[in-house]
């Protein structure tokens, strides 16, 4: 029997959640998370560019495989910025 880690609605094969913040450019990020086996990264919000089109996007990287992203207020510092941050993403998102 396979032991699932559940998270709400989704079902994660692997425990290991990886953080997508050390390497050196979103290619890199993506190679080492597939061959870790995670299913999770964690992303600081920032890094998302969900706003330029022109822009290199961590979420079209990982497009096509089963990688959830857990995002995370890396660079804001306090509560009241990490919520407002949180906020804007859900909305442009």
């Amino acid at each position: 029997m396979k032991d699932i880690l559940k998270i709400g609605k989704y079902e994660l094969g692997s425990r290991l959640i990886v953080g997508s913040g050390k390497y050196k450019d979103f290619k890199t990020t993506k190679e080492a998370t597939l061959v870790s086996g995670s299913e999770l990264i964690t992303v600081a919000v920032r890094r998302l560019n969900i706003t330029n089109p022109d822009q290199e996007n961590l979420r079209d990287t990982f497009a096509g495989t089963n990688v959830k992203f857990l995002p995370n207020s890396a660079g804001c510092v306090t509560a009241e910025e990490a919520i407002t941050t949180f906020r804007l993403t859900r909305e442009a998102t």
